[in-house]
């Protein structure tokens, strides 16, 4: 089994710089330290995310043939790189944070009850400690939407969208804290890029 560190997947960097392109087409202007902050956060990112492993180590283990899952992923970046463009320049500012984070928890529901219907796969609610987890696990992604929606109001959306996607470093920050799995010199590197670049979004 892969650690909490080594399983980020690859959505965190993917999104936020389609989000980027499509937010410098729709015409919103970032200063010279905002894009640089940017493509520092998002190269940390890519980096922290990489794996516990120096490049010379990782060019060392053997090659996963199991690529089923990538098409999956590229998609999914694509959906969320779009969706998180269309919420800061046309949904929020015409509904608001929490009314749209309600919309899109609605519309999701219907769909995944659907599918679940439809394939025939039972719909009963997890036992024990794993039913509190899934809860809580949906108040935390439900606040941090909300959270994202609102700094969407107050600041431009390739920033939000950016600084939003480190939620993969802070899951590799856990997992050394929590479960102590070991961070690398090279992940090391990788959140100090992180904070030069959000010093650098901030001026």
């Amino acid at each position: 089994m892969a650690t909490v560190g080594l399983g980020i997947p690859c959505r965190p960097y993917r999104y936020p710089a389609l989000t980027l392109i499509l937010s410098w087409h729709g015409g919103d202007h970032l200063s010279a330290a905002r894009v640089g902050g940017i493509l520092l956060i998002l190269s940390g990112v890519v980096v922290v995310a990489g794996g516990e492993h120096l490049p010379s180590e990782n060019s060392t283990q053997p090659a996963k043939t199991n690529t089923r899952g990538i098409g999956w992923a590229i998609v999914a970046a694509v959906a969320f790189g779009i969706l998180f463009w269309l919420l800061g320049i046309r949904v929020v500012s015409r509904v608001g944070a929490i009314q749209s984070v309600w919309m899109i928890r609605l519309t999701s529901s219907i769909l995944t009850a659907s599918i679940i219907f439809s394939a025939a796969q039972p719909m009963r609610l997890p036992r024990g400690t794993v039913r509190w987890m899934a809860l809580g696990m949906g108040l935390f992604d439900t606040l941090a939407f909300v959270l994202s929606n609102r700094g969407m109001q107050l600041e431009q959306v390739a920033v939000i969208s950016v600084l939003g996607s480190l939620y993969g470093a802070v899951t590799v920050g856990l997992a050394a804290i929590v479960l102590r799995e070991h961070i690398s010199r090279w992940q090391w590197a990788g959140i100090a890029t992180i904070f030069s670049g959000i010093f650098l979004i901030s001026r």
